[in-house]
């Protein structure tokens, strides 16, 4: 017996309940909407929000130091102005490495923003990232 694309349709549909059909179209829309470039980031990231959770903060016995080579590195914060790492050390750092192309990183910035607006005052937090500048202006 050999295969015919026009009565393939035919078959489907009849052997197919109404809620399969619909499931099946919903996951065709996602994966090409997966595939596009211009929903990816934020399609992922929505995926990524329902199955995680929002950062925590650390006991002191599980944060990390961050070596001495480091005071020398070079920040530009929003303004533009540069900011070396050591000005930063009167208070304990809050340090990510993000980029505005990156699911898992748009993902977690409303947690990041939670954690910021309730601790802002008592720690830096400092994210990292080679993104040009408009390109973060525009995402933040």
């Amino acid at each position: 017996m050999a295969f015919n694309i026009k009565e393939y349709p035919k078959k489907y549909f009849k052997k197919k309940s109404a809620f399969g059909i619909v499931s099946d179209l919903v996951f065709i829309i996602l994966i090409v909407l997966l595939i596009n470039p211009g929903t990816r980031t934020e399609l992922s990231a929505f995926f990524i929000k329902l199955a995680s959770f929002p950062p925590s903060t650390l006991d002191a016995e599980a944060q990390v130091m961050i070596g001495a080579s480091s005071a020398n590195w070079q920040l530009t914060n929003k303004e533009g102005g540069k900011v070396m790492f050591k000005e930063l050390n009167q208070k304990p750092v809050f340090l990510n490495v993000w980029a505005t192309w990156c699911p898992p990183c748009v993902a977690e910035m409303p947690g990041i923003a939670e954690l910021q607006s309730e601790f802002g005052e008592h720690v830096n937090f400092v994210m990292v990232t080679n993104d040009a500048k408009g390109l973060v202006d525009a995402f933040v």
